[in-house]
C-alpha cells in the first residue's frame, strides 16, 4: 500500500527519506510578492522503493519560486523505481521561477525519470471560457482550481485528499 507525504515549502532545505512505496505531493501557491526558495533531496533508504513526487505551483502577481529537487540514489539500492514531477502555472507576467530537478544515480539497476514544466494559460482556453459568458478573472481561477485538483487527484488516501481540498479550493 502507498503512503503519502505532503512536502513542507516553508523550509529553506531539507533532506526526505525514501524507505517504502510513496507519493510526495507539494503544492505552493504564490501572491502578491511571495517568494519560496527550497532545496529538497529525496534520498532512497531501501532497495526495490517506489516513489512518485509531484510538485505543483501556481504563481500569481509578482510571486516568485526558487526550487531545487533532487532524486539521490545511493550504491546498493537495487531496483529503485523514482519519478520526479514538477508544474509551474505562471500566472502574471511578473511571476518569476527558477527550478532544477536533477537525479544523483550511484546505482545501475534502478528507474529514474524526472520532468518539469512552466507554462502561462492558454490564450484559447480563457477565450473558450469567456465565450461561455466567464469573465477573465473567474476563467483564471477556474484554470489554476482544475490545475489543483488535477494534483489532489492523483491521492487515494481520502484524509491526505480532505486536508489538500481544505487548504487549497479558494486558492
Amino acid at each position: 500500500m502507498k503512503s503519502y507525504k505532503i512536502i513542507d515549502f516553508t523550509k529553506e532545505e531539507q533532506d526526505l527519506d525514501i524507505y517504502k512505496d510513496v507519493v510526495f505531493v507539494g503544492l505552493f501557491v504564490g501572491r502578491k510578492e511571495q517568494f519560496i526558495k527550497s532545496k529538497i533531496n529525496f534520498i532512497v533508504k531501501k532497495p526495490g522503493t517506489i516513489a512518485e513526487i509531484f510538485i505543483r505551483a501556481i504563481l500569481f502577481d509578482s510571486s516568485r519560486i526558487k526550487l531545487d529537487c533532487n532524486i539521490f540514489v545511493p550504491k546498493g539500492m537495487t531496483k529503485t523505481d523514482a519519478y520526479l514531477q514538477i508544474r509551474v502555472l505562471e500566472l502574471s507576467p511578473y511571476a518569476k521561477t527558477i527550478v532544477t530537478p536533477a537525479l544523483e544515480i550511484c546505482e545501475n539497476d534502478v528507474k529514474c525519470g524526472h520532468a518539469l514544466t512552466i507554462s502561462q494559460p492558454d490564450p484559447i482556453q480563457i477565450d473558450y471560457l469567456k465565450s461561455r459568458g466567464i469573465n477573465q478573472a473567474e476563467a483564471i481561477d477556474l484554470i489554476s482550481q482544475g490545475f489543483i485538483n488535477s494534483t489532489i487527484d492523483l491521492i487515494e488516501d481520502d484524509k491526505i485528499k480532505l486536508e489538500l481540498i481544505k487548504k487549497y479550493s479558494n486558492a
